[in-house]
């Protein structure tokens, strides 16, 4: 049998975990449509913050993903509650949806954050979200070639994010 991953770290685990040989992989890497996803422009992102009711000069968190506990969207609400306002008040937008939904409603509203944190839901497309972002942060405690990043990557947008399946070699890349 063939073996096909979207990442390098992915091949390497089938290697690891299954023995697979490495002439039966292939890695054939995510994409993204550099036609659609490209930096924005001064009144794209101008307009992507008024669509999420911030001001021009807000500073945006931005995170994509389904709200489960892999990817940890949890991390990042306690990170924005020990940041200590008003140095740094950023205000961070979860795009997507997913079971943890009601609980990090309900994170959110004990810590007082109600009125520093959008949760989008899930949205068709993730273009004019990606327009408001200053910075992209992905929590995952598991990834392999996360279109998040590669998306917010093309889009010019700064990434954080975790040491997981290929989002070093993702950022390294896209800074080297």
């Amino acid at each position: 049998a063939e073996f096909t991953t979207v990442s390098h770290s992915g091949e390497k685990r089938l290697a690891v975990e299954l023995n697979v040989p490495p002439q039966r992989m292939s890695v054939l890497p995510n994409g993204v449509d550099l036609d659609r996803f490209q930096p924005p422009t001064p009144g794209q992102r101008s307009a992507a913050k008024a669509a999420l009711g911030l001001s021009p000069g807000t500073f945006v968190v931005g995170w994509v993903g389904t709200l489960s506990v892999v990817k940890r969207p949890d991390m990042l609400i306690d990170a924005i509650r020990f940041t200590e306002p008003p140095t740094f008040r950023p205000h961070v937008v979860f795009v997507g949806d997913g079971p943890l939904r009601g609980a990090l409603q309900e994170r959110i509203h004990e810590a007082g954050l109600a009125d520093r944190i959008t949760l989008a839901g899930a949205q068709e497309t993730v273009l004019s979200f990606l327009a408001a972002f200053d910075v992209l942060v992905s929590s995952s405690d598991s990834e392999e070639m996360s279109n998040a990043v590669l998306e917010a990557l093309a889009c010019g947008i700064p990434v954080v994010g975790t040491d997981v399946g290929d989002t070093r070699a993702m950022v390294q890349d896209a800074v080297g």
